[in-house]
């Protein structure tokens, strides 16, 4: 039960985090430039995910040498290609309306 209620806290603090992300780093990008907020807020990251990865004993992050070049930039290679169908194209038609009407 504890564990249960654990993990829907947490998913409530990361929706939190997300809907109040972009804001925050708009407002700090509006203040002290868009690089330096992106530097923060990168930091920021870093030091969390050091802090969950001590917290883990490492995992296996000794093996991280053994990578394809491509992993550590996050690269979205070797991934099966999707067929652009009507349904694909609607929905990116959408996706540029939408974001069209965002910012107008």
């Amino acid at each position: 039960m504890i564990e249960t209620i654990f993990i829907i806290a947490i998913g409530l603090m990361g929706g939190v985090a997300v809907g109040t992300q972009a804001p925050i780093a708009g407002a700090m990008g509006q203040r002290i430039g868009g690089a330096s907020s992106s530097l923060i807020v990168h930091l920021g990251g870093t030091v969390a995910s050091l802090l969950l990865l001590i917290a883990r004993r490492g995992e296996q992050i000794e093996e991280w040498p053994t990578l394809p070049w491509y992993m550590p930039g996050c690269g979205a290679f070797g991934l099966a290609t999707r067929a652009l169908d009507p349904g694909r194209i609607a929905a990116l038609i959408l996706l540029f309306a939408g974001a069209y009407l965002m910012v107008r």
